[in-house]
């Protein structure tokens, strides 16, 4: 299955209050894409964008280019994580 995978910057720095700064970045995120069809996964460190149509790929990527502090953003794969899926 295809995935983007969304890397945000310096929110470590934020200490205890990091959450919120998390969260708002989330909203900024599905504001973005409103109006589109996905799912949105948090895992620690990034997050990641999946079940979207192919045909609007482009297209969000370039809506999530324009989120203030996400870091960079990436066309993924995603696999089981055995050794023969990865090879193929």
């Amino acid at each position: 299955m295809k995935v983007l995978l969304l890397r945000f910057g310096e929110l470590y720095l934020k200490g205890n209050n990091r959450y919120i700064f998390e969260q708002q970045l989330i909203n900024n995120i599905k504001a973005k894409l409103v109006g589109e069809e996905y799912k949105f996964e948090k895992t620690f460190g990034r997050y990641i964008i999946n079940s979207y149509p192919e045909d609007r790929e482009d297209i969000l990527i370039n809506k999530l280019q324009k989120v203030f502090g996400l870091y960079s953003l990436s066309r993924a794969k995603e696999v089981e994580g055995t050794i023969d899926r990865i090879k193929n």
